[in-house]
This record gives structure tokens, sequence and C-alpha cells, in this order.
């Protein structure tokens, strides 16, 4: 493919195979994630109907257990459902951000044929992951015998590979597209340094990568929404912070090194520019000449101004706003816990007129 400055560029990266058998079936990823997700809980509901859970989560004696892992298990769920989906939809925003890179004169690569195997070996590192995480850093003995699962335990066994494997594969499809992107926005040449809008590129795929990494966290919260587990819940935000600025800004490391190249271009320009004048003012030192100087000396402080992350201010905007996501949900979570404990709790036995209350 030709660019209209007549620089070879390769075509957008080309969808996986999942990601063709998903627009195969003409359903946005959205709503099949959903579909599948409401369908898991419907199971989920059904299971533990049959197997008298409810009816163990009303008891004061173990209502507090059985609702903890309810909880979890459906907070397993929802991730087990979200993470395919944010994956299929990570993808999709790479190559609308490669189109658009393209048409803007980037040097969009194809991603290597290596790259199925590197995913691979992340898929299998994940879940080597989630075992041993549950293993040796979860509260309370975790076994993968089935005969010593309950009804929900089960839900935590089972998935906990599945969840693994994605969170995996999620991490480095991001960072994979992000490198590739960043690569692409540094070929541009010609950068409007006072409107760089042909690298905007970038900030879609990166705001994309830190909408998914927080949704990822906010699924881990509906998981501790006790208050025993704000210290924790903390500290996971205060890491997941870091880490969404890191994939907001992955992207456009390239797009800062193209600004900086035509910054410093253009500043080599006016910087010879002066001391040509300077030597004509010196010659001649009439008004003109010296209105000259002046205007090459204010265009010379306007190009050292210009930022060179090309984040406006609508982009941090929505930045902070995707930060909230977890603690609403938190909140969230929180506020439905206790409203299925107010729903669970048996009331008191009430007292008849004729007898008399213990003092």
């Amino acid at each position: 493919m030709v660019g209209s400055d007549g620089m070879d560029t390769a075509e957008p990266a080309s969808p996986s195979p999942l990601h063709r058998l998903v627009d195969a079936t003409g359903v946005a990823p959205a709503w099949l994630g959903l579909g599948v997700t409401a369908l898991a809980l419907a199971v989920f509901v059904v299971i533990e109907w049959a197997f008298g859970r409810f009816e163990l989560a009303s008891q004061p004696a173990t209502s507090e257990g059985v609702i903890g892992d309810m909880r979890i298990s459906v907070a397993h769920i929802l991730a087990a459902g979200y993470l395919p989906t944010a994956y299929l939809y990570a993808g999709r925003a790479a190559r609308r951000s490669a189109a658009r890179g393209a048409a803007a004169g980037a040097v969009v690569r194809p991603p290597p044929e290596s790259e199925r195997w590197v995913l691979g070996i992340a898929a299998a590192v994940g879940v080597g992951a989630a075992v041993l995480v549950a293993l040796f850093a979860s509260v309370g003995t975790v076994s993968f015998r089935p005969s010593t699962w309950t009804a929900e335990t089960a839900w935590h066994r089972l998935l906990s590979p599945w969840l693994g494997a994605w969170i995996s594969l999620l991490t480095v499809r991001i960072v994979l597209d992000s490198l590739r992107l960043s690569a692409a926005a540094a070929s541009v040449e010609d950068v409007d340094l006072l409107e760089p809008g042909e690298l905007r590129f970038v900030n879609h795929q990166g705001l994309t990568n830190a909408l998914l990494w927080m949704g990822l966290v906010a699924g881990y919260s509906l998981s501790v929404v006790d208050w025993q587990y704000l210290p924790p819940f903390l500290i996971t935000v205060g890491v997941a912070v870091p880490a969404a600025l890191v994939a907001l800004a992955l992207p456009a490391l390239g797009a800062r090194r193209a600004i900086r190249r035509a910054k410093e271009r253009e500043l080599r320009f006016c910087r010879e520019a002066i001391r040509g004048s300077r030597r004509d003012l010196e010659a001649d030192p009439g008004a003109a000449r010296r209105g000259r100087l002046d205007e090459l000396v204010a265009w010379e402080r306007r190009v050292e101004g210009v930022r060179e992350w090309p984040f406006e201010a609508a982009t941090w905007r929505r930045f902070g706003l995707y930060l909230l996501i977890p603690l609403v949900s938190w909140s969230g979570g929180a506020l439905v816990e206790r409203a299925v404990d107010a729903v669970l709790e048996e009331p008191a036995p009430a007292v008849s007129r004729g007898e008399s209350q213990p003092e």
C-alpha cells in the first residue's frame, strides 16, 4: 500500500483466527460476552437452588461463609465473561487505530508469525500463575480435588485457570498492539506541530487500553466488597492506576518521538534563520528587518512550548473518569451485598402480648 506522501505503508494488522470467528457471527463482542455471562449466571443460580445453597445462606450459622463464596463465584463468572470480550475489543480497537494511522501516512507493520507463539506461551504462563496463586496466596485452604468442593468453590477452582490465561492474554495483547502502533506513530514524518491530528490515533488506543484494564480491576473489586478488604482493595487500585497510565502512554511513545523529531527540525530552521536575520540587521538596521527577527524569535518560543505528548485536555478527563470505575464498582458491590444480607436475614421472633419479655 502506498500512502498519500508516496511512502510505502503496510496494511493494518489482520485479525486473529479468534477475531475472524467472532466477526463471522455478526455479533458484537460486547453482546456476545453479555450473552455468555448471563447464561453462566443462570446456570449458577440453578445449581445453587438444586443443592439447597440459598437455604444455607439464610441460616445465621452458615450465611456468612456461603454468601461470601457466592459473591466470589459471581465475580469469577463476570470476569470470565469480561476477559475474552475485552481481548476481542482490544484487537478490534487496534485494527481501527492501525487503519487511521495508515491513512495518516504511518508505516503499520503486520504482526509477525511469532506472535501466535508468544500468545500461546502467555496463556500457559497465566494458567500456571493462577494455580500457584490459588494454592499458595489465597485466604484459607484451597484444594483442586473435586471431593472437597462445594457448589460455590467448584466455580472458583474451575474458572481460576481460565481467568489466569485470559488476564495474561489481555495484558500481552495490549502490550503487543501498543508497541506496534507506537512504531507506526514514530514513522510519521510530516507532523503539524500546531495541530498534530495525524497522531491522534494513538490517543484512542491508549484510552481503550486504560479502560479495559480498569474494567478488569473493577471486576476484581466485586470479590472484596467487605470493609475488612478495603486495605487490599486500595493497594490493588494503587498498583492499577500506574499500570493504566502505562497502558495509556505506551502507544504514544512513538508519537512523542515523532513530535520531538519535528520540533528539533523546526528549531534548527528557526535558529539558522535567526542567525541570518541577525547578520542582515547588523548590516541594515531597518524596522522591517527588526520585525522579521522578532517574528522568528516568537516562532522559536512557540515551537519550544509545543507539548511532546499528543494528549489533549479531553484525553486526561476521560482517563480520570476511567480511574473512578473500580471505586464505583466496589461501592456498588458493597451496597448490593448489604441489600442481600437484609433480604436473607431472618426476622427476630415476635413476642405475644400475653408473654412477658425477659429482664
